[in-house]
């Protein structure tokens, strides 16, 4: 299982969907700040830090 932590990302999703032939089951992406995270319905996710941002596959 790889942790993959960023200080700043524009999208913990789009960095994993990006780089999908990389990752494995269980692999994790987080951040502290994500600069244009997507929410549900397309809304947009503005998160600062301190927030649990994070993706898994």
């Amino acid at each position: 299982m790889k942790f993959l932590k960023f200080d700043e990302i524009d999208s913990t999703n789009n960095y994993m969907k990006e780089n999908i032939s990389s990752f494995e089951n269980y692999d994790i992406v987080s951040a502290k700040i994500q600069t244009s995270g997507r929410g549900r319905r397309g809304n947009t996710w503005l998160s600062p830090e301190g927030m649990a941002l994070f993706s898994f596959y």
